[in-house]
């Protein structure tokens, strides 16, 4: 079944880049940068909320942030719009029986270990019994019915039992490495585009490992984002996969510039000896030519 709400972020990622890329040099301008954008990510965010989803929509607007951060958007400008979207955030959990009810459980998961904290205890227990090796691969019993949803929101649990903490570790370096590259190719290329939506696409993915493993270790409350590239589904793992392509594109761009460069650096270079050898060999016959008289 596909799911509106993975191809919101990476609308809103594209759509926040456009717009800071187009308005670059209208960026302190509220209403032409940071009012399109805060509107539109709020309208997707609520609409997200409706679902209900709203570690998903806390991706969204992380997204939107970090493209608007990075865009060169004064704190003062952002800072408020921050608060009154934390306060609403917050005000939303407290709203609902179920959500205000996990968040609460949060704090006491083992006093609620029957209830609303069941998975977040399940979860540290699986993670309790892998030890430093784990049980090795597919010997792990949290996902015989002990704990819920295992191949999706708690598949890092999952890794954390099979493969122990070394494995979690390895799985934990790949994904921060695979962010760090992100990154790394947004301040690299030329295009301020493409930098804005590696950015966007470098947030999500971010901000999505740190709310699922958060709560899969009981750091954060449990909020149903799944781990990127590795969490079984079909629509957000497509999605990701095709911003990782659009990231691959902005890399490719920068490679080609190189090229770019380096043959304009050896024609450059050429040239110059070109000219250098013509002059000296210009000397030379003057100097022969003088020679013989």
């Amino acid at each position: 079944r596909v799911q509106p709400s993975e191809i919101t972020k990476l609308a809103i990622a594209i759509f926040a880049a456009g717009v800071a890329t187009t308005r670059a040099g209208e960026i302190d301008d509220l209403r032409k940068v940071l009012q399109p954008v805060i509107l539109a990510t709020g309208l997707a965010a609520f609409l997200v909320l409706v679902e209900p989803d709203m570690g998903t929509a806390m991706v969204v607007g992380a997204t939107a942030v970090g493209i608007l951060f990075v865009s060169g958007v004064r704190m003062r400008h952002l800072l408020p719009t921050l608060a009154v979207i934390a306060v609403a955030g917050l005000y939303e959990a407290m709203s609902k029986a179920y959500r205000r009810d996990r968040l609460l459980s949060f704090i006491h998961p083992w006093q609620n270990r029957t209830n609303f904290a069941y998975q977040e205890v399940q979860s540290l227990v699986a993670f309790a019994t892998g030890h430093v090796t784990g049980a090795g691969p597919g010997a792990g019993q949290a996902k015989w019915g002990f704990l819920p949803n295992p191949q999706t929101d708690f598949i890092f649990s999952v890794i954390g039992q099979e493969l122990g903490v070394i494995g979690a570790l390895i799985v934990l370096a790949l994904l921060a490495l695979l962010i760090f590259s992100i990154f790394r190719i947004s301040q690299k290329t030329t295009s301020r585009f493409g930098s804005l939506l590696c950015v966007g696409i470098g947030s999500w993915i971010a901000a999505q490992m740190v709310l699922n493993i958060g709560a899969v270790i009981g750091l954060l409350p449990v909020t149903g984002v799944p781990l990127p590239l590795i969490s079984s589904g079909g629509s957000s793992l497509v999605v990701e996969l095709f911003a990782l392509g659009l990231v691959n594109s902005v890399a490719k761009g920068i490679s080609q510039t190189r090229e770019t460069a380096n043959l304009q650096s050896i024609k450059r270079f050429s040239l110059s000896l070109v000219r250098k050898s013509s002059i000296m060999l210009h000397w030379l016959k003057i100097a022969l030519g003088t020679g013989k008289t």
